[in-house]
């Protein structure tokens, strides 16, 4: 038997402490969250409901130009403990 989730959440912030390699922030998600579950890869059972992830405290470090290396602590959708890489969308002045 396998699971699968897959969920598309919107994401809020507060940066409390910005520098120019760093910022600390907490944060909180919400949106959907589908759930699956599978057998001999058919599709058995598949629910969709509402997903939140709490970002009790977080890091962003800069590892390029608009490309960081995230790491946070938090309880939801995403578990106690989450990293990944993040692709900022923004206009520089």
């Amino acid at each position: 038997m396998e699971y699968s989730t897959l969920s598309y959440l919107l994401r809020c912030e507060r940066t409390w402490k910005e520098k120019k390699k760093y910022s600390l922030y907490s944060g909180l998600s919400a949106g959907i969250r589908k759930a699956r579950r599978l057998e001999n890869e058919v599709e058995m059972e598949s629910k969709i409901n509402t997903g939140y992830q709490v970002y009790l405290m977080g890091i962003n470090y800069k590892a390029a130009n608009k490309v960081f290396f995230d790491v946070n602590a938090g309880w939801g959708v995403s578990g106690i403990l989450s990293a990944g890489l993040q692709y900022r969308f923004y206009l520089e002045n």
